[in-house]
């Protein structure tokens, strides 16, 4: 009986049954298991608890499927939901859910309304898995738990929930839920009776409009809904500004940081400027009035004939040096003498440090001797 009735069930392979991850976590086995549970739920063949357990261990790979036979609750005997418990307890939650993850999943419902039954359902499921990692290991108070989802609902849907638990608990102050919680001034409400009341009137808020129609008390709560219409609004608009702060902010920092990279790199620059040694190739002057040397360099007397050049230069008679073959511009003497400070040039005279005045007279002494003597 067992065997033809879990045949019905896709085989593992077949790309139709649902696929256990390598290295699965508690969320991922909640989820395995609730794909299973999906595909029994269509076969009605399948309705002993022996036959449901066999089921989860079908698409296990086979070593799996070893560890989850020692589990506490697949002997014969035991009920279903022991197994599954025990199952998904000895998966460690805790590495998987925070109270940041809590928060940012509850954001999801916010102002949550008794009239949308679907997402009660998905926030009743959804909260499943941090319940087991974070309520059930002591890691957040039934308190906290509490206060978190009341401010996830909207408010008439929280006033509403709390007038009846309140209450209720109050009556029975003495003796602990069905939970475990304890009732006291400062944790009233427990929190399975919490997701148990949200249910509940939620469902009965559908089995109302079902009945009654969708347009059944809208007069009356007319005023309510443009209230929370408004300050869900609002609260949108507070929390874009929000966002929007922080994208500047981000932006901003973002420029900052491109501006210190930026100067780092200049000062960095910089000082490698300063450090460098810059070697320079420095030839001696060469203060020769060789007149081949002169006329490579300077290119002068090219392209014309050796002949006129020669008697060019023959004619040619320095003032400074008295030598022939160049002027007292081009003489490489008188070069050195400014170099070395012996002269200085007042336009085109050659004066003395002193500033007197050095002058060429034709069969005197040149200008250098002048200076010489001078010196």
């Amino acid at each position: 009986m067992s065997t033809n009735s879990l045949s019905k069930l896709p085989l593992r392979g077949s790309g139709k049954g649902p696929k256990f991850p390598e290295d699965a976590n508690g969320i991922e086995v909640h989820d395995y298991i609730e794909e299973v549970e999906e595909l029994v739920a269509d076969v009605p063949a399948i309705n002993t608890d022996q036959e449901k357990k066999d089921a989860l261990l079908r698409y296990l790979p086979v070593s799996m499927k070893r560890i989850w036979r020692a589990i506490s609750g697949y002997d014969a005997g035991d009920s279903y939901d022991k197994f599954r418990k025990n199952i998904l307890s000895s998966y460690d939650h805790t590495e998987i859910v925070s109270v940041k993850g809590l928060k940012a999943m509850l954001k999801k419902y916010l102002h949550v309304r008794v009239t949308d039954l679907d997402r009660v359902l998905d926030l009743r499921r959804e909260i499943g898995p941090y319940i087991k990692g974070l309520f059930d290991l002591k890691k957040v108070s039934n308190r906290e738990m509490v206060q978190m989802l009341f401010e996830t609902i909207d408010e008439d849907f929280s006033a509403s929930v709390w007038k009846k638990l309140a209450r209720s608990q109050l009556q029975k102050a003495t003796t602990p839920s069905a939970s475990g919680h304890v009732w006291s001034v400062d944790d009233p409400i427990g929190l399975g009776e919490l997701l148990e009341e949200l249910e509940l009137q939620a469902r009965l808020s559908d089995s109302k409009n079902r009945v009654m129609g969708p347009k059944f008390g809208n007069h009356s709560h007319s005023k309510s809904n443009v209230e929370h219409e408004v300050r869900v609004k609002e609260e949108q608009r507070e929390s874009d500004l929000a966002q929007l702060k922080d994208v500047f902010a981000l932006v901003q920092k973002e420029g900052e940081r491109r501006h210190r990279e930026m100067l780092d790199s200049m000062m960095k620059m910089h000082q490698e400027v300063l450090s460098q040694k810059v070697t320079l190739s420095y030839q001696p002057r060469s203060y020769s009035n060789n007149m081949s040397s002169s006329q490579g360099q300077s290119g002068h007397f090219q392209g014309k004939s050796s002949r006129d050049t020669d008697g060019m230069v023959r004619d040619i008679i320095c003032w400074f040096c008295g030598e022939a073959g160049h002027l007292s511009g081009r003489c490489m003497v008188r070069q050195k003498y400014l170099d070395e400070g012996k002269i200085i040039l007042r336009g085109t005279n050659v004066c003395l440090p002193s500033g007197q005045v050095v002058y060429y007279t034709t069969g005197k002494d040149c200008q250098k001797m002048q200076v010489d003597q001078a010196i």
